[in-house]
């Protein structure tokens, strides 16, 4: 609805609101940083984002919210993917790296800094 314009307009006193907002907050991620975090948008990006990560149980997933050919998924495919995500999240032997992100940020900054090397 957001991406085909068909999401109602949004009012605030009477007055319309910038449906833009919703590209920035629904695009945007905090990148972790060691003295300061930043912002980053992808709305704008040659290849916009097709999935948002969904944290359960302090591991991370990827949960597609677009099909191959670029139409949205269903409702019932986006509960099947959460309802996999759940139970894998559960099941695994991994290591939950999660809970790094509930570190002092500096901390969390050099933790991120070594996993993405």
């Amino acid at each position: 609805m957001i991406d085909n314009e068909t999401l109602p307009v949004e009012y605030l006193g009477g007055n319309p609101l910038c449906m833009n907002q919703y590209y920035q907050v629904l695009s945007s991620c905090r990148i972790p940083g060691i003295k300061k975090d930043s912002v980053v948008n992808h709305a704008l990006s040659n290849r916009p984002p097709t999935y948002i990560t969904v944290v359960h149980n302090f591991q991370f997933f990827v949960l597609d919210v677009y099909n191959r050919d670029g139409t949205p998924l269903t409702v019932d495919q986006l509960y099947n993917q959460l309802e996999k995500i759940c139970t894998s999240s559960l099941e695994t032997k991994n290591e939950p790296i999660g809970i790094l992100t509930s570190n002092h940020r500096d901390s969390w900054g050099k933790a991120y800094a070594n996993l993405i090397k």
